[in-house]
């Protein structure tokens, strides 16, 4: 997903472990729930790990991780299927980049 780099987005997980079509990630000063409402057209989009995917809070697994606070509460997972094309980082970056100027602005 090199096409999110403008974004600065920081992997959680071994890079060397990752399934090449789910991808989890946290992205500074963006919250979980602006990059799910930004990306849900784009790509099958959700909050934490899978196996919290229908609750708000920090999944066993990440907290496994150890990952610092705003990692863990940022923790955004997509996915595709593994037979489609990546999902368009450009525009992914594009639908975000709005809300990430606000949240950095605020702070």
């Amino acid at each position: 997903m090199c096409g999110l780099a403008p974004l600065d987005p920081v992997v959680n997980g071994d890079p060397q472990q990752l399934v090449p079509y789910i991808v989890n990630l946290s992205i500074t000063g963006v919250e979980a729930e602006v990059a799910m409402d930004a990306w849900h057209d784009l790509v099958g989009v959700s909050h934490g790990a899978a196996c919290t995917t229908l609750t708000q809070t920090c999944s066993h697994v990440l907290e496994a991780m150890r990952l610092d606070g705003w990692r863990a509460d940022g923790a955004i997972r997509f996915s595709w299927f593994a037979d489609t094309p990546q999902p368009d980082g450009s525009a992914m970056v594009r639908a975000l980049e709005p809300f990430r100027h606000r949240s950095n602005a605020a702070r």
